[in-house]
């Protein structure tokens, strides 16, 4: 790694000492994207060009990994990803959070960036008033029509006039696509009562997502952060929230190959010989792995990473 004079602050400490520990250009980019089979435009990868350099960041106080915030993907690269299944259905965190909101009678729940309204769907079957904010404009349309009350202005609008309104606030798989997650949580925060919850859910930069650096998802224009669980506690000392429970996922064998393959195929395309595994090695590794049962001993390294805050008060 290298230090870099001219990176933007951490944001998640705000410490200025930042090395670079990997850089593709923006062509790479997009070239990994045609792999995927995805085939976005120069004009939907937008704010990353061909010419930019895409440096992944990190922040030499407290660790935290994240790219140039103004690389964040616009609407049209979002309209393009989701021609395709992607907010998902089901997810452990869902069931976490619904499960925290029967224990404290968390009746008034808002997911923030609630996607197709799978998680109010869950929230209202139990019995509690579903609200939702979501941007994508096809997204927002099937969850209304489900009958959740669903928010279209931005987060900073919603926690202007939505102060302290509701008991339990989420958001899952969000704050690694957001330029400025401190303030993020914070206006998470503002909308929640005092004693009211916070639950947000990221991708584990810990966990099989380390077998696959080169996985385009993980690249703006797509995701602008990493997240580890500490980093998540750290997050919720700078919003003055307490963290109450911090889970992973269950991984299995066939996830972890199939992790270790994407990154083979990034590799090639990119001519990066030194992140190609063998294949054989893979299919080892993943067999051993289920037939030790390691699935039931790696939880707190799985895909997903939950955190629930508690709002002092």
């Amino acid at each position: 790694m290298s230090i870099s004079v001219d990176a933007p602050p951490c944001n998640l400490c705000g410490s200025v000492r930042v090395e670079v520990s990997d850089s593709l250009r923006g062509d790479d980019i997009k070239r990994m994207w045609d792999a995927y089979e995805e085939g976005f435009s120069p004009e939907q990868l937008l704010p990353v060009t061909s010419r930019t350099e895409v440096n992944l960041f990190q922040c030499c106080n407290c660790g935290f990994r994240y790219f140039d915030p103004s690389l964040a993907g616009g609407a049209a690269f979002y309209e393009h990803l989701s021609r395709r299944p992607y907010y998902p259905a089901v997810k452990p965190e869902f069931t976490r959070a619904a499960q925290l909101a029967q224990q404290h009678s968390l009746n008034r729940v808002c997911d923030v960036g609630c996607g197709g309204g799978y998680f109010l769907d869950m929230a209202r079957k139990n019995g509690h008033e579903t609200f939702g904010l979501e941007l994508n404009p096809r997204a927002a349309a099937m969850s209304r029509s489900k009958g959740h009350h669903i928010f279209a202005d931005d987060l900073s609008a919603i926690a202007a006039t939505r102060s302290g309104s509701f008991d339990l606030v989420t958001a899952f798989q969000v704050i690694e696509h957001v330029p400025n997650p401190v303030e993020f949580l914070e206006l998470a925060a503002r909308l929640v009562r005092p004693q009211g919850y916070v639950v947000v859910g990221v991708p584990n930069s810990q966990s099989i997502h380390s077998l696959a650096p080169l996985d385009p998802h993980e690249w703006p224009p797509h995701h602008l952060s990493r997240w580890r669980f500490d980093h998540l506690r750290l997050l919720g000392e700078r919003v003055g929230l307490d963290v109450v429970e911090q889970n992973g996922e269950i991984t299995s064998g066939s996830q972890l190959r199939d992790f270790m393959r994407l990154n083979n195929r990034m590799a090639k395309v990119l001519h990066r010989a030194n992140q190609v595994r063998s294949p054989l090695l893979i299919t080892i590794v993943g067999y051993m792995y289920t037939l030790l049962g390691m699935k039931h001993w790696t939880k707190p390294f799985g895909g997903g990473a939950y955190t629930a805050y508690r709002k002092p008060g």
